[in-house]
């Protein structure tokens, strides 16, 4: 746009004539309004993966009305206990990224990122919206489990050596022979993780030598040592 309203002269003095032109550039985006939302891609939508999370919108002026809000709170209103506080969103509303872009239009945004997603993050209606233009974009968050108990409850008797706790894996990406464990749950923090024996079909398994009483209790697949699956019981009797 700065090669806007610009005159041109193209004049002989030999001739001492001249001709000049004027330059009117039309901007074919400066008349329009664009709202951009940004989540968790597909290959992105696990519980334990990470992803940016922004609102953002392009307009021939800066936006001040536009805001996130994320199941019904503003950005920067979250309650104490929410898991979107790990996004580390500005809790000032006049905190905002703003850009002129080379056509002159200006791109108002909000930008977050959260480095590992819960299960707290799951069903999360996101909504990006323009008073001023009079425009809104939404995305539902929808997170998928990385891998899930086979069993949530398993029964073995005391001594058997055919004890198997199960987990299969969902995600579909590269997985390593070493990179599932499972662990014993002890007062909620994953121990005594132990490399996983992977079988067809994605299943991934512990087998007890001999289970006793004390092998009762809570387990938990545990992948690349930062993302788990929920809890699957044991009872032994």
């Amino acid at each position: 746009m700065q090669h806007d309203r610009t005159d041109f002269l193209c004049y002989s003095a030999k001739y001492e004539r001249g001709r000049y032109f004027w330059i009117k550039i039309k901007d074919r985006q400066a008349n329009q309004t664009n709202i951009h939302i940004r989540g968790p891609k597909p290959s992105e939508a696990y519980v334990g993966a990470g992803s940016s999370v922004t609102c953002a919108i392009n307009a021939a002026n800066v936006d001040d009305s536009f805001t996130m809000f994320i199941n019904n709170s503003t950005y920067y209103n979250l309650s104490s206990n929410s898991p979107w506080l790990a996004a580390n969103l500005s809790t000032i509303p006049t905190t905002k990224s703003v850009r002129q872009e080379r056509n002159g239009t200006y791109t108002t945004a909000i930008e977050g990122f959260v480095d590992y997603f819960t299960r707290e993050h799951n069903d999360t209606f996101i909504l990006c919206r323009s008073q001023q233009y009079g425009k809104s974009a939404s995305m539902f968050i929808d997170l998928k489990e990385v891998m899930e108990p086979v069993n949530d409850h398993v029964t073995c008797k005391r001594g058997s050596r055919k004890c198997d706790l199960k987990c299969k894996m969902i995600y579909d990406g590269d997985v390593s022979d070493d990179s599932v464990r499972i662990c014993w749950m002890k007062d909620g923090i994953p121990v005594n993780c132990k490399v996983a024996m992977k079988k067809p079909g994605g299943i991934y398994k512990k087998r007890f030598k001999r289970v006793t009483i004390k092998n009762s209790g809570d387990y938990v697949c545990e992948f690349y040592r930062e993302i788990y699956s929920r809890p699957m019981t044991l009872t032994v009797t």
